[in-house]
């Protein structure tokens, strides 16, 4: 069965810490997928397989009428996206509104919720590799005698942070 890791980056900025593992990894991204798809674009759910509906569905987030609990919630679940510990309440209270508004959801936001509360003063930011059966984004492949290295967010260059995308976005709009 695949699975999701909630990865910590430590104090050197390099994806380190293994903060939780989650079984059954269509209840990271797919199944948050498909709820945002149903409260925000009125679909069934979450077009797996049609490239052109997908393209329209992954800058809903920025739809100005969507609530912000939407917004956080599925930008945790993009590729390279982290979130620096300042954020995590607010990430916090997203994952709650969005376990109390969408209940029939299976997903794996409480348990985030809980280990992010049992994190440890090291752990400096949180990132999620959503499915095992993909490459981990926060690993980098060295060469074939070392094999992968954590990524850093030092040397690479792949990483966003929600919040401050979230917070450019917002500056954008409201330059318009």
């Amino acid at each position: 069965m695949s699975s999701t890791e909630m990865i910590g980056f430590d104090a050197n900025e390099e994806a380190t810490i293994l903060m939780g593992e989650y079984r059954n990894s269509h209840a990271a991204g797919p199944c948050v997928w498909d709820e945002v798809a149903k409260v925000v674009l009125g679909w069934e759910k979450f077009p797996m397989f049609d490239e052109t509906r997908a393209a329209r569905f992954w800058d809903c987030w920025k739809h100005t009428d969507v609530p912000e609990w939407i917004r956080i919630v599925l930008l945790s679940t993009y590729d390279n996206f982290y979130i620096k510990r300042e954020n995590w309440p607010q990430l916090i209270e997203a994952f709650k509104t969005f376990c109390r508004e969408r209940p029939e959801a299976f997903t794996h936001l409480q348990a985030y919720v809980d280990d992010l509360n049992k994190a440890g003063p090291e752990v400096t930011a949180c990132c999620w590799h959503l499915t095992s059966i993909c490459e981990s984004p926060w690993e980098v492949y060295v060469n074939e005698e070392e094999g992968y290295a954590p990524y850093s967010m030092k040397t690479g260059d792949k990483h966003q942070e929600a919040f401050e995308v979230i917070a450019q976005w917002r500056s954008e709009q409201a330059a318009r």
